[in-house]
């Protein structure tokens, strides 16, 4: 067998093993395509969010802050699915300080009612945000 052959057997074979993961199970996509597609995939999986689901049984408001005193801004009702964009540390909410920024939208939620379904890095401002309220 050639060895040009071999590599387009081999660079199929990781494709598809790349595509069967996005679908299957999305927290390990982007370890999957980064493994065969290059820095290049993982970025564009970054650049458009990670899915997360409301787990708050009455919803959960979307806050112009990341503090339960800011302005109510939306809401999403429990088991919807959200795209969340980076986090910080905010207001503490029972036991969890950490707050969502949503992707396509103006907001955050609170972590503490929210299922994120892969690696949700910090924002670029570094892990508190100047509207953030002190943790009580």
């Amino acid at each position: 067998m050639s060895v040009q052959l071999k590599m387009a057997r081999t660079g199929l074979g990781a494709v598809t093993m790349a595509v069967a993961l996005a679908v299957c199970a999305p927290t390990t996509a982007s370890a999957a395509l980064a493994a065969t597609a290059g820095t290049g995939a993982v970025q564009a999986a970054v650049m458009h969010g990670v899915g997360g689901k409301v787990t708050a049984h009455g919803g959960q408001f979307v806050r112009e802050r990341p503090t339960s005193s800011s302005r109510k801004i939306g809401s999403y009702r429990n088991g919807a699915i959200v795209r969340l964009a980076c986090k910080v540390r905010g207001q503490n909410i029972h036991g969890n300080a950490l707050w969502y920024k949503l992707w396509d939208r103006s907001g955050w939620l609170s972590a503490k009612y929210v299922h994120n379904f892969g690696y949700v890095g910090w924002c670029a401002n570094g892990h508190r945000t100047a509207d953030a309220a002190p943790s009580a």
